[in-house]
């Protein structure tokens, strides 16, 4: 009897479910639509409806500085904004398009439209190539049936009619790009990195705008075993010089770093060997990129060294610090050292009598960095005879009075995350002070 009660409630709840949904009738399209915009962008949007109708589907640039749908900028020679969107026409299997809107006595409405070169926007960029303070449009293009990228350089013309508005005026393949200033003239010029990994080879290029169009005025080879950059960055080389930093994977946990930068008449890869085909001198087993990690404008490349006391640990068990290294015109030089914690997302920079003398006990499950002088020159960090000299510890932000009273500083707050301190031996010979803890921790 019992059964059949519960039957019975089962069949009346599956009854009124299935009366009130239509599951032939579900919009999985809608289900992924972003957020309905508001206030001006929601102008834009039905303007952009208006020329183009509803049947569209707006498409995102997937890196870059711009990553909105509405990409706002100047491309012509008056002083108002104007706005770019990429879409798709759902009627279509495939292809992509971008319009350009313009807000015009105060109305938004559409001013151009132009077929793109893909099926998705890698990048966009927008930048003053030839110099004449009009901004052209530089997009790059992602397509389904190559792994290769294109370029495309186009440039906006408001005083033509509504179908020549927009004119492409340069096409190329490539990995990753950049804008940069090589030339100090006060343009911009297009930095690209092709890898051909069929072909073993990797190429860099510099493309200017000369009196006789787009051309590639300077040109060099890079590693060709890298399988895939992972980062591009742009950094001082020297006080007249800017370069282009490049991560690429070599294996699953093996990176380098090339650095490209211009002398005046060619592009010029300090780091590439010509004769062994290859960079080495930046070569690591690690994941971590280079990065300006100081904030002065010079980029440094990260290669780890293993700490003491981990030397006959298996590699999965040893702590590593970081010597950072910057490019001195000839060679590379060691600029700081640091030890990382990646996964609570921080670094600290040791102070120069700390390198080979003190080693440190990493603990992810209790979240802390414990610094040891390093006395014993075996195995045994937490010997008596190694003594403890600073402890970094991570709490939860609602844990701030417990941090503090254990005794422990705070250094910084983010995320939900507290990064506190505890000297525990600040009397020792090696002079550690809360400042030089304060002025040496970098939250990422």
């Amino acid at each position: 009897m019992k059964r059949a009660i519960l039957l019975l409630i089962l069949i009346i709840i599956l009854s009124i479910f299935l009366s009130s949904c239509s599951f032939g009738s579900i919009d999985t399209d809608n289900l992924m639509r972003p957020p309905k915009p508001m206030g001006e962008n929601l102008e834009i949007q039905k303007a952009l409806e208006a020329k183009l109708g509803t049947n569209i589907t707006l498409k995102y640039p997937k890196t870059g500085a711009y990553r909105t749908a509405y990409v706002r900028c100047n491309i012509d020679d008056d002083i108002d904004e104007e706005v770019i969107v990429f879409y798709k026409m759902n009627a279509e299997v495939s292809g992509i398009r971008f319009n350009v809107l313009k807000k015009i006595d105060g109305t938004w409405e559409s001013s151009a439209d132009c077929q793109g070169e893909g099926t998705d926007v890698d990048k966009i960029i927008i930048a003053d190539l030839s110099g004449d303070g009009i901004n052209e449009i530089i997009v790059g293009w992602n397509s389904v049936s190559s792994k290769d990228k294109s370029i495309s350089v186009y440039n906006f013309h408001g005083e033509s009619s509504y179908d020549s508005r927009i004119s492409k005026r340069f096409s190329e393949f490539y990995t990753v790009m950049e804008i940069v200033d090589f030339l100090g003239d006060n343009t911009q010029q297009i930095f690209t990195a092709m890898l051909n990994n069929a072909l073993s080879t990797s190429t860099a290029s510099l493309i200017a705008v000369t009196n006789d169009g787009y051309k590639v005025i300077g040109k060099t080879s890079l590693d060709g075993n890298v399988t895939s950059f992972t980062s591009i960055s742009k950094g001082i080389v020297s006080d007249t010089t800017e370069g282009i930093y490049l991560d690429g994977y070599k294996g699953t946990n093996e990176l380098i770093t090339e650095l490209v930068y211009f002398n005046g008449t060619d592009l010029i890869a300090p780091f590439y060997d010509e004769i062994e085909k290859a960079t080495s001198i930046t070569y690591r087993e690690s994941s971590t990129t280079s990065r300006d990690i100081d904030g002065d404008g010079i980029i440094e490349i990260p290669l780890p060294v293993v700490m003491p006391g981990y030397e006959n640990r298996r590699q999965s068990e040893q702590v590593k610090m970081t010597n950072w290294y910057t490019y001195n015109g000839k060679s590379i030089d060691i600029k700081m050292s640091t030890v990382n914690n990646l996964s609570d997302g921080y670094y600290f920079i040791l102070p120069p009598a700390w390198v080979s003398t003190v080693t440190v006990d990493v603990s992810k499950q209790n979240r802390t960095m414990v610094f040891y002088e390093w006395i014993q020159k075996t195995d045994a960090r937490n010997s008596a005879n190694n003594i403890e000299l600073l402890k970094i510890k991570v709490f939860p932000e609602n844990e701030l009075s417990n941090t503090e009273n254990a005794g422990y500083v705070k250094l910084s707050t983010k995320n939900g995350l507290t990064y506190a301190y505890l000297l525990t031996n600040d009397k020792s010979t090696f002079g550690i002070t809360k400042e030089i803890v304060k002025n040496n921790f970098i939250v990422l």
